[in-house]
């Protein structure tokens, strides 16, 4: 962040050295002192340290400890200590303002295990997140560390970050705020620069409370994070999304949420506070109430988004929503088990543009395997390649690209190179009377075990789909509609022998050039049939007598 934003911060080399070291070296127990770093450098000085017990903290889970605490808050200079004793340290009275940090460089909060625990609302509010009962304001390089957060059912953030940079929260666990509908979350930050949320725990807010777990830059104008770091974090029986992320320039890695009334993590934006290059690595998302992750449904497109060796799985929508997303890549996860009971796909794409799905191992999604979100009207997307994934287990259409009214419009999709096994359908395209299908190449998928068409193509008019091009497909039965005029149609090896029968077949579509193998050969008998005119169930030849 420029200096101008944090005037107190110029002019002071050497705090800034310190500060930086207790980033990137950890924390200096107890008395010590930080050691010289080099022989060229002036010796630091020892860091102070503010022991809260010897000004009057009792920790003990009845008294009052605001006041004392408070005194020990005073009594922070730059680069102090502030060691907390262990035990229950209860907080608050009717009208107090809460605990504040403010515009402090250098600083560390050393929980040993403490526990805060609200007694009273606090005034105090972290921007316009809410009331806030450990709040960090304008402050840098601080790192706390340590501590358990008991809301106990106050309706306030358990801990804030407002305008910080390079701060460092680790080990700190929140859990039981909220007391009524329309709360924001146990852990919050929002205009930060380069702050890191290490190893922490936001879990059980309060039924009923709309409580998120972490709460990060989301949802405001201009309130948005920059350069933001979340790992090894977990988020658990909140009451809402475990992680909504607002932010630019956002790594999330190997943090887990599960069992959350709301999705898993958000990609969520606003006018002013985007959701722009967000990297989302070897996370799980286990047994949401929404989506395993999506981006937000009403602000302006999230952009450039990998998800990459997630797991998604058991959520009750789906494992994976993006809607309005620009240059996203959704490559090499695990989705298993989603949309039970909603008829969610475990990937489903609207409205969005250049968007890779790749080389996901796609199980057992109770409707859908991958869908351009056939529910959402109006749906426009453009440079979509779905390639290499695994899809078993659907009930339905597995994939599923259909436009459904005269609005939609799918454009420069590329599907190929995909194994789907089971489903009615393993690939459905259906364009709506009005909606528009242009450049799609179909090429080099495998689909096996449906019990319907392998491969559904339907126009509501000839010719509605141009420059459709189908090759080097495999399977069972494509079922293309009367209306659709392939640019391309090559080396597919679709409804070819489908195992043997007692004679032709008597229902389905076939389309010209199927075979089908007797299963009882005898001489005088036909080798197989072979279908000579498509239709339902097309017109049928034998072919190669067998004789004595």
């Amino acid at each position: 962040m420029p200096t101008e934003n944090f005037p107190y911060f110029s002019g002071d080399a050497e705090v800034r050295r310190i500060s930086r070291r207790i980033v990137l070296g950890g924390l200096v127990a107890g008395s010590g002192s930080l050691a010289a770093t080099a022989p060229s450098e002036p010796q630091l000085r020892r860091r102070a340290l503010v022991n809260a017990a010897e000004f009057g903290v009792q920790a003990d889970g009845s008294t009052d400890d605001a006041p004392a605490l408070l005194r020990a808050v005073t009594a922070l200079t730059h680069g102090s200590v502030l060691a907390l004793p262990a035990g229950v340290i209860a907080l608050g009275s009717p009208g107090w303002s809460g605990i504040a940090l403010r515009r402090l460089r250098g600083i560390s909060v050393q929980g040993n295990g403490a526990m805060l625990k609200w007694l009273a609302l606090p005034g105090q509010a972290t921007g316009p997140f809410g009331k806030t009962g450990l709040l960090l304001h304008e402050c840098r390089g601080a790192h706390i560390s340590d501590l358990k957060i008991d809301g106990n059912g106050v309706n306030c953030i358990g801990l804030g970050l407002d305008t910080c940079e390079s701060c460092t929260v680790s080990g700190v666990e929140a859990y039981a705020h909220g007391d009524k509908p329309g709360g924001l979350g146990q852990l919050v930050s929002c205009r930060g620069i380069g702050n890191s949320w290490l190893h922490c725990i936001a879990r059980d807010s309060v039924a009923g409370s709309q409580y998120r777990g972490f709460y990060l830059g989301n949802g405001n104008v201009g309130w948005g994070e920059t350069d933001l770091r979340i790992h090894g974090c977990s988020a658990s029986g909140n009451d809402a999304t475990g992680f909504a992320i607002g932010a630019v320039r956002l790594i999330c890695t190997a943090s887990t949420s599960t069992g959350n009334a709301g999705a898993g993590f958000i990609s969520g934006t606003s006018a002013g506070s985007p959701s722009i290059d967000h990297l989302f690595i070897g996370n799980l998302a286990q047994r949401n109430g929404f989506h395993g992750w999506q981006t937000d449904v009403y602000g302006p497109d999230a952009e450039r988004i990998v998800l990459s060796g997630n797991n998604f799985s058991h959520n009750t929508f789906c494992g994976a929503l993006c809607h309005k997303g620009t240059e996203v890549s959704i490559c090499d996860n695990i989705l298993a088990d989603n949309g039970a009971g909603t008829g969610s796909g475990a990937i489903e794409i609207s409205q969005s543009k250049d968007v890779i799905v790749s080389s996901n191992h796609i199980r057992g999604d109770m409707t859908h395997g991958i869908c351009i979100k056939t529910a959402f009207p109006g749906n426009a997307l453009s440079r979509v390649i779905i390639s290499n994934n695994r899809c078993t287990g659907s009930t339905s259409k597995t994939v599923w690209l259909d436009a459904i009214d005269a609005s939609s419009a799918l454009q420069s999709i590329v599907f190929s190179g995909n194994v789907v096994d089971g489903g009615r359908h393993g690939l459905s395209l259906i364009a709506a009377p009005g909606a528009r299908i242009d450049d799609v190449i179909i090429a080099d998928n495998i689909v096996d075990r449906t019990s319907d068409a392998s491969y559904l193509f339907s126009d509501a008019v000839s010719g509605q789909s141009s420059k459709l091009r189908l090759t080097g497909n495999a399977g069972g039965r494509a079922d293309i509609g009367p209306t659709v005029m392939p640019g391309a149609d090559a080396n597919n090896c679709w409804n070819a022998a489908s195992g043997p029968a007692l004679e032709p077949p008597r229902h389905g579509e076939w389309r010209r050039g199927a075979v089908i193998y007797n299963a009882a050969p005898s001489p005088g008998a036909p080798l197989g049939w072979v279908c000579t005119q498509a239709g339902t169930p097309g017109r049928w030849h034998g072919f190669g007598l067998i004789t004595e």
